[in-house]
């Protein structure tokens, strides 16, 4: 497993960053950092800088107090913002649409990533692929398309790519999150906490 242990770099606690939308409200932050610290045997400071609702990334890593810690992360954690699609508002037959929205969004995801490892050019970068369960299945394959757009950018600069969406809704996307999983607005509770927890952790941290 890409987990499978190792020693720490350095004596001193592993910081994790999460810049993010709601995807990161909830306990699976601190349960993904307990995994590293059982894995390494070190203090995992965790620093959840997530917003609600509609995120200008752009702005939030530029606050001094995340900035400061994105310059310190061990792992800084962002995943793409998903609402940016549906601001767009493209009907579901408007493939053009749909492919100018997210052409525009890596445009500016690649610019985002650039700044966030001119910041910390050393620390490991994550993201994923997510909010499946939220959007009616007629809307998942554009939203899919949308993420896995962004994720090939994120590959592009050394990140690796947490797919959540198989997690709540199946491989074929077409499911509903398992009882218990998630909260009435789609915030992961219960054993969807622990399940998203475990599938950062299993990307391991040897890059």
């Amino acid at each position: 497993a890409a987990c499978s242990g190792g020693e720490a770099e350095s004596d001193g606690p592993w910081l994790i960053v999460i810049v993010s939308d709601s995807f990161a409200l909830g306990e699976w932050p601190q349960l993904w950092a307990d995994l590293i610290e059982e894995d390494l045997g070190v203090d995992v400071d965790l620093r959840n800088h997530y917003r609600d609702g509609f995120v200008d990334y752009d702005q939030v890593i530029e606050e001094a107090e995340v900035r400061a810690d994105l310059e310190a992360a061990e792992i800084i954690l962002v995943p793409p913002e998903a609402d940016h699609l549906r601001n767009a508002f493209c009907g579901l037959g408007d493939a053009e649409c749909l492919e100018q929205a997210t052409e525009e969004y890596v445009t500016a995801w690649d610019a985002l990533l650039d700044e966030i490892q001119e910041i910390n050019p050393e620390a490991r970068l994550r993201s994923a692929i997510t909010w499946a369960w939220i959007a009616p299945p007629e809307r998942r394959n554009g939203l899919r398309i949308f993420m896995e757009a962004a994720a090939e950018v994120t590959r592009q600069h050394g990140g690796i790519v947490a797919d959540i969406d198989p997690l709540l809704t199946g491989d074929d996307r077409t499911q509903q999150p398992p009882t218990g999983w998630t909260d009435s607005m789609g915030h992961f509770t219960g054993p969807g906490a622990s399940a998203v927890a475990e599938a950062f952790h299993a990307l391991g941290y040897d890059d």
